[in-house]
C-alpha cells in the first residue's frame, strides 16, 4: 500500500490545480467515459502541456501514471522503445477530429518504427497476420528487407515493412477515393437529380409556387449529400479501426524475437 504524502508535500507531477479540483466523491457520481480515440487525445495534450512547463518524466514516473490510469505497464514500455528508435511521433489527428467536407480523409494512413531485424519467419507472421485482420489473401511480395502486400481487387488497401538497420518501418494505407466516389457520384448525385421528378409537379401543380423550385432542389440535394456524408463518415471510422489494429498487430509481429527453425 502507498505511503501517504507528507502534509505540505505534492506528489510528482501533480498541480495544485489539480490537488484543489479533485473530489473523488464527485468524480465516482458523475465521472464521464470517453472513448479510445478521445481518451488518446486527452493523455497527448496533457503530455504536450506537461513538457511546456520543462519537467520530463522518467520511464519509472511514466510506468507508475500508466498503471494508475489502467493502462499496461509493458504497452508503456514498448512505446518508449518505439520512441527511442523513431523519435517523437507526429501528433496524433483521427478521422473524426478532421472530417472535411466528405466526412472522413480520402487516404487513411497508419505508420510506425518498432525495434527489430525481420527475418523470413518475420515475413510468413505478417502475412498471416493481414490474413487474420483483414480476411482476404491479396498479392504478396518480399524481399530479404521488405515486404509488400496488397489487395488488387479489393479494398485499396496497401501493407509495406521495410528493413533498416536494427529497426523495422511499417506503413498501412488504404485509399477512399473509390468508396466516396461511389457513394457521392453514384449514390447521391442519382438521388438528387430524382428529385427533379416530384418537387416538379408539386411545386408548379399542387402548390402552384414556381419559385419554391430551386429552395426544394436544395434542400434535397443538402439530405442527398448529408446522407452520403454520414456513410463514408462511418466507413472512414470503421476501416481505420481496422487498419490501427492490423498496424498494431504487425508491430507485435516485427518486434517478437525471431522463432528459431526446427532443427537449428
Amino acid at each position: 500500500m502507498a505511503a501517504a504524502a507528507k502534509p505540505g508535500r505534492r506528489a510528482p507531477g501533480i498541480h495544485r490545480s489539480a490537488e484543489r479540483c479533485y473530489d473523488p466523491v464527485a468524480m465516482s457520481e458523475g465521472d464521464p467515459k470517453y472513448s479510445d480515440e478521445e481518451s488518446a487525445l486527452i493523455l497527448h495534450r496533457a503530455a504536450e502541456l506537461q513538457a511546456r512547463e520543462g519537467r520530463g518524466l522518467s520511464l519509472g514516473e511514466l510506468e507508475a501514471a500508466a498503471a494508475e490510469a489502467g493502462i499496461d505497464v509493458a504497452l508503456v514500455r514498448r512505446a518508449a522503445r518505439e520512441v527511442a528508435v523513431a523519435g517523437p511521433p507526429a501528433a496524433l489527428v483521427p478521422v473524426s477530429s478532421a472530417p472535411g467536407v466528405l466526412g472522413g480523409p480520402l487516404l487513411l494512413l497508419h505508420e510506425r518504427v518498432v525495434p527489430g531485424s525481420p527475418t523470413r519467419a518475420t515475413w510468413d507472421d505478417a502475412f498471416t497476420e493481414i490474413r487474420r485482420q483483414l480476411g482476404v489473401v491479396g498479392q504478396l511480395e518480399t524481399s530479404e528487407r521488405q515486404l509488400s502486400w496488397s489487395d488488387p481487387h479489393g479494398r485499396a488497401v496497401r501493407v509495406s515493412i521495410v528493413a533498416r538497420g536494427g529497426s523495422s518501418l511499417l506503413r498501412v494505407e488504404e485509399r477512399m477515393g473509390g468508396v466516396a466516389g461511389g457513394l457521392f457520384l453514384g449514390m447521391a448525385l442519382p438521388v438528387a437529380m430524382a428529385g427533379l421528378g416530384f418537387i416538379l409537379p408539386i411545386c408548379i401543380a399542387v402548390l402552384d409556387l414556381p419559385a419554391l423550385i430551386p429552395v426544394a432542389l436544395l434542400v434535397w440535394a443538402g439530405l442527398a449529400f448529408g446522407l452520403a456524408r454520414t456513410i463514408f463518415r462511418s466507413l472512414s471510422r470503421q476501416r481505420d479501426a481496422e487498419l490501427r489494429a492490423l498496424t498494431d498487430g504487425l508491430a507485435e509481429v516485427c518486434s517478437s524475437p525471431p522463432t528459431l527453425e526446427p532443427g537449428r
